[in-house]
């Protein structure tokens, strides 16, 4: 019969991880044989995995990101001009540390909140808080909060974010007071902060689309000046069935 009582005490040290592991190599007579040290080392990996699945599904489930949108899904045809090497270079997450932006542009349904989303989740895994937003809601809720006194509070949270993910720019238009809101955003978190700028126009459109000249050049300033550029061509990857995923 099983000495239950090693697993337990794991428990009651709240490393469930190496208890769950205990047990498994208790079951296989193989694991039982091998030596104390390569099982103790064994359940240390377990506990180190457990604890990062958790964390990272804590960190999903308040970024705002689409569950299904992972790195591995990414597709490089080449009409598309997305760059494997680049995706690459992102996926380690050098940019973040660095403070350096991303710009992802293309047309409707070429699959530019999936190449974010995607980035986002691959920052995820690598422990980075991530929060994601459709910039016109990022909008709104700023101008609720300015309202109700919590603007600071939910500044404060966007400048701490280590990656900021604005969706759907230049999509609606945009209020003076949102257009400055923006600003504000984005200056707080230069050099500390990186965020991924997805839109349907082209970088070259936006300077126009936000309209008031000094805005615009400081917006695009702060956005530009550390970015890395993906440009996705080729056609729709929208998927017919209603249910399928989308851009």
């Amino acid at each position: 019969m099983r000495d239950m009582r090693v697993a337990d005490g794991f428990r009651a040290l709240k490393v469930p991880g190496m208890a769950s592991e205990y047990e498994r190599q208790e079951l296989t007579p193989d694991e039982r044989q091998l030596p104390m040290t390569e099982r103790l080392l064994q359940m240390i990996h377990a506990e180190f995995d457990m604890r990062a699945d958790r964390r990272t599904a804590r960190l999903l489930a308040v970024s705002g990101l689409n569950p299904a949108f992972i790195p591995e899904k990414l597709t490089y045809a080449a009409d598309r001009s997305l760059d494997r090497n680049l995706i690459t270079e992102l996926a380690t997450c050098q940019y973040v540390k660095h403070g350096h932006n991303v710009t992802i542009t293309g047309a409707t349904g070429s699959g530019k909140t999936f190449v974010g989303t995607a980035l986002g989740r691959g920052a995820i895994r690598q422990g980075v808080p991530v929060r994601y937003f459709r910039t016109h809601r990022l909008v709104e809720d700023l101008a609720v909060a300015r309202i109700d006194g919590s603007i600071r509070k939910v500044r404060a949270a966007l400048r701490k974010a280590p990656l900021l993910i604005l969706d759907e720019f230049g999509l609606f238009e945009i209020s003076e007071q949102g257009k400055e809101e923006i600003l504000d955003i984005l200056e707080d978190r230069a050099g500390s902060g990186s965020t991924i700028v997805i839109g349907q126009l082209s970088i070259k459109e936006w300077h126009e689309f936000i309209g008031t000249p000094l805005l615009a050049d400081a917006i695009l300033d702060r956005i530009l000046c550390r970015s890395y550029n993906i440009d996705l061509g080729g056609g729709t990857l929208r998927p017919r069935k209603p249910d399928a995923l989308t851009d």
